[in-house]
């Protein structure tokens, strides 16, 4: 392993072509043989990919003022919120996932989320299951080896491979048209 810590250093070796790859893990291979998705994959497939997301995102508003109004807009709902839990002892996590959320969507989908929207919570509950079962899961892209020492079946079940493919399953159905938004017009 090498570090680098001087700026022009990192500038030069960020600028050669050996190290434009990312690193060939596991976790991104879930559920496919290849990774496909914008963090997780390289070269062209990266280059494309990268090139449509940013062309979405412009299309839906990205660094127009209309994101600075949905953030504004969320940022004062977020004030709003500690305001009403100042001096109780309440996690703050929840509402900053809404907030970050909601911008999202409103970019996306012209939706908003209550904080007590079962839609919301779903989503969260999903989310954080995904993130919990990753952790044991990428223990084989930090320690290769260790996938070897005992046979496949039982390295699965250790590593809670089905867990993660089905966190996953219900993280991407979520999403599907007719489950997340309705098709009738409100």
């Amino acid at each position: 392993m090498v570090f680098v810590n001087d700026f022009r250093l990192l500038r030069e070796a960020f600028n050669r072509q050996e190290f434009t790859e990312r690193p060939d893990w596991m976790l991104y291979k879930t559920n496919e043989n290849i990774a496909l998705g914008v963090v997780s994959s390289n070269n062209i497939i990266w280059h494309n990919n990268r090139r449509f997301s940013l062309r979405q995102l412009r299309d839906l508003g990205m660094g127009k003022s209309k994101l600075v109004d949905a953030v504004q807009m969320r940022a004062m709902w977020l004030v709003e919120k500690f305001s009403e839990r100042a001096g109780n002892g309440t996690p703050i996590a929840l509402p900053i996932k809404i907030a970050i959320t909601n911008v999202i969507w409103q970019l996306v989908g012209g939706k908003q989320f209550e904080e007590d929207d079962p839609k919301m919570t779903e989503f969260d509950t999903i989310l954080k299951e995904f993130l919990d079962s990753e952790t044991l899961y990428a223990i084989q892209d930090f320690l290769p080896w260790v996938r070897y020492l005992m046979p496949a079946f039982l390295f699965k079940r250790l590593t809670k491979e089905h867990v993660i493919i089905n966190t996953l399953d219900r993280f991407l159905k979520f999403f599907y048209v007719g489950t997340f938004f309705s098709c009738t017009p409100e």
